[in-house]
């Protein structure tokens, strides 16, 4: 009979208030990932209505990161009955998540979300910031291209044309290659 292996994104965490009890993290499943897509494209939309061309590499690892906790924050409870095992939970005395909450501290419950942020969404998020970092440097340089033919056009246009051409004015006299006036 084949050995069963445990994944090993699972990790334990201590929880309670008052007496503490071990839970195990299970990582997300890709399916729930995929029900929160919809929630990670409305992310995406916030960060690029933003003033993104304006933001440095880190500006943007830290307001990516800030966007995926307010994105769990949101989703507490339905992400923690995802990453529980129900079974656990009452032999816990959690009848439900709402339960759990209520015996959970502040820190605990961070430690939790660090533990459900690392296994499912810290390498999604390097790889995100690297492509962001891409489209931020896209605009950068078309903001910059945009502001060098803006100058480029201004100058041309403060040129003074002469009166039957739209050529510029040349001097009255120029020296040929050999040296001579013309």
């Amino acid at each position: 009979m084949p050995e069963s292996r445990l994944n090993p994104d699972i990790k334990k965490a201590d929880v309670g208030v008052r007496e503490l009890k071990t839970l195990t993290i299970y990582p997300l499943s890709a399916a729930f990932q995929m029900n929160l897509a919809g929630d990670v494209s409305d992310l995406l939309v916030s960060f690029f209505s933003g003033k993104v061309k304006d933001l440095s590499e880190d500006e943007v690892s830290q307001k990516i990161a800030g966007l995926f906790v307010q994105l769990i924050r949101e989703n507490i409870e339905t992400v923690l009955g995802h990453v529980i095992d129900p079974k656990e939970m009452t032999a816990n005395s959690y009848a439900t998540v709402k339960d759990l909450l209520e015996d959970v501290t502040n820190n605990q419950l961070l430690d939790i979300g660090q533990i459900v942020y690392d296994n499912n969404y810290k390498d999604l998020v390097a790889k995100l910031k690297g492509f962001l970092m891409e489209r931020v440097k896209e605009v950068q340089t078309k903001t910059l291209d945009e502001v060098i033919q803006k100058k480029a056009s201004a100058t041309e246009d403060a040129l003074p044309l002469s009166a039957d051409t739209t050529e510029p004015i040349k001097s009255e006299t120029s020296t040929s290659l050999t040296g001579t006036e013309v």
